[in-house]
C-alpha cells in the first residue's frame, strides 16, 4: 500500500532507506513491467478498495483510523470483519495493516504477491497544502474545479 484515501491528508513522510523495487513474487522470469490504472466511474471507489485496519501510527487528529473511516463513509463503509487484511512494510505507512474490499480477493492475491501497490491520495494539486486551516486559508495555488469530479476526470 502506498498510501490510504479515504480522506485527504497531504502527509509527505520521509522515513530512512527507501527500497529501489519491491520483492516480487515467483512470476514467470520476465522483466516486463505495466502500470495497469482502473478508471471505475463509481463502480467502487478508493474509498471502499483500500480502507485503514489496524496497527496504524498515532496521530493528533485520529487516534483510530478504521474508526474515523467508518464515521465518514456511515453506511457504505465496510465492516472490519469482512476486509481482507494485507500488510505494507512495518512504520511505512499511515497503518502496517489495510483491508480490501471483500469482493477484491485478487486484487489482495496479487498485492500479496508482490504483483501489484497501491498508488492513493494522487491527485492534480498544484503545489502541497498542508492541512485544513492552510486550504481554507487560500494561500496556495489550487487547480480550477478541485472536488469537482466530472471536471477532474
Amino acid at each position: 500500500a502506498v498510501s490510504l484515501e479515504f480522506h485527504t491528508t497531504n502527509v509527505n513522510e520521509l522515513g530512512q532507506a527507501r527500497p529501489l523495487a519491491t520483492p516480487g513474487g515467483a512470476g514467470t522470469g520476465s522483466r516486463y513491467k505495466a502500470v495497469v490504472v482502473l478508471f471505475m466511474q463509481g463502480g467502487l471507489d478508493s474509498f471502499n478498495l483500500l480502507v485503514p485496519h489496524s496497527n496504524c501510527k498515532p496521530h493528533p487528529t485520529h487516534a483510530d483510523l478504521y474508526a474515523e473511516y467508518r464515521a465518514i463513509r456511515g453506511f457504505v463503509g465496510i465492516d472490519k470483519a469482512q476486509l481482507l487484511p494485507i500488510n505494507s512494510p512495518a512504520g511505512t505507512q499511515p497503518c502496517d495493516t489495510f483491508g480490501v474490499n471483500p469482493e477484491g480477493s485478487a486484487i489482495r492475491d496479487l498485492y500479496n504477491d508482490g504483483q501489484l501497490s497501491f498508488v492513493a491520495n494522487a491527485g492534480v494539486m498544484i503545489e502541497p497544502i498542508a492541512d485544513k486551516d492552510e486550504f481554507r486559508a487560500g494561500r496556495k495555488r489550487r487547480p480550477p474545479k478541485l472536488f469537482s469530479h466530472s471536471d477532474q476526470q
